[in-house]
């Protein structure tokens, strides 16, 4: 699969070489990060370049919106990847919370985002798991979205307004309240682009 943005293609598995490394036309020199806990990750994603390489499952303390919990800011570039298939989600008593906001450029590898929660209405309203801003990108690889809930419209488990790329991912078990997208909702700024990608049990 070819992804093509900007001006720039680069094959999909191949992201992190090509995009990463010479994202947009620029060089952006790649730093490795082990983490475990949701203040380790939080600061790795403000983090130029950074591969973050999750450890263990990591529970959310803080919802995420652009200036507050994991957000990827405008001009950054992420590539956020688990070899044991860890997983991004929320205790079992906490409050609603989106888990990351993504203005700049997110690339997702073998990630579970488990159980996101969003509610406010409006603007503010969907993506449980993943919020991608105009201008923003978010490239996922192999990558899970499951149990996602929207208290709203507007996707349950991703909202576009940006790009969003998905390659033999799973959206499974997302629910938004009212309509727009049970899995994804792409706004009209919005472009999606999906391969081999299994959708089950989403509803709106």
């Amino acid at each position: 699969m070819v992804a093509r943005r900007q001006g720039r293609m680069c094959w999909f598995w191949r992201l992190q070489l090509c995009c990463l490394i010479t994202f947009g036309g620029r060089r952006v020199r790649a730093s490795s990060h082990a983490v475990t806990t949701f203040s380790q990750l939080k600061q790795a994603l403000a983090v130029d370049g950074a591969v973050i390489n999750i450890q263990s499952d990591i529970a959310i303390d803080e919802g995420a919106t652009n200036t507050s919990g994991l957000s990827v800011k405008r001009g950054i570039t992420v590539t956020l990847e688990s070899t044991t298939g860890a997983m991004i989600t929320r205790g079992d008593n906490s409050p609603c919370k989106r888990f990351v906001y993504v203005s700049g450029t997110l690339l997702v590898r073998n990630i579970r985002f488990y159980r996101g929660c969003s509610g406010g209405s409006g603007a503010d309203c969907g993506g449980s798991a993943v919020w991608v801003a105009e201008g923003g990108a978010l490239y996922a690889n192999k990558s899970t979205f499951e149990s996602g809930a929207a208290y709203c419209d507007n996707g349950a488990a991703v909202r576009v307004n940006g790009f969003f790329e998905a390659q033999d991912c799973s959206f499974k078990g997302n629910s938004a309240v009212y309509w727009n997208g049970g899995a994804i909702h792409v706004a009209r700024s919005g472009t999606f682009h999906g391969m081999n990608c299994m959708f089950e049990r989403n509803s709106a």
